[in-house]
């Protein structure tokens, strides 16, 4: 995994490049005729379901053993601020807007990993959780008939998914 001399906040920056969240951001301003006053409330949703994507990730066992909660945690809560930063979709006149913004994503993230507390559909191979996330935020954007967008969002998921695990694996074979 990484060195242990690494920040979370370096992390955070290489997750941002390899989750793609501005691809994220791009499906969803696919929906048609979307209200550029709801700008904030697309990114708000967009980052938490990354937030939530990363969370459910880390909670893998080849995270939990290399690094401790408290460090992962920061990681996440770096990782919300630099999307805000880099993307920049929303302009946040202080820190306090800001926090008060990163609260606001880490309690939908929070929602919508309840999805991953049923155990039955997890081992049954339903849909699973990444789908119902998907269709919760496109519920909450009104637009849960858009199948094309939901299907590029939730394929977008699986490779962001992917793309952590395998920045961690990546820089776990350069650090050895």
């Amino acid at each position: 995994m990484f060195s242990k001399k690494i920040s979370s906040l370096d992390i955070a920056r290489k997750l941002v490049k390899v989750t793609g969240i501005q691809e994220t951001l791009e499906i969803l301003q696919e929906i048609k005729d979307p209200d550029p006053s709801r700008t904030g409330e697309y990114f708000k949703l967009v980052l938490a379901l990354s937030d939530c994507n990363l969370v459910q990730t880390l909670k893998e066992d080849i995270f939990a053993s290399e690094f401790e909660r408290e460090f992962l945690d920061s990681v996440i809560r770096d990782y919300i601020f630099e999307c805000i930063r880099v993307l920049a979709t929303v302009r946040m006149s202080d820190a306090q807007e800001v926090e008060t913004f990163r609260t606001a994503v880490q309690g939908i993230s929070k929602v919508l990993q309840e999805f991953w507390k049923d155990e039955e559909e997890l081992r049954s191979g339903g849909l699973g959780p990444r789908y119902y996330c998907v269709k919760e935020v496109l519920k909450r954007l009104n637009d849960e008939g858009d199948f094309d967008v939901h299907d590029a969002l939730f394929e977008h998921m699986y490779l962001e998914h992917k793309n952590i695990i395998d920045l961690f694996r990546e820089s776990s074979t350069k650090t050895k």
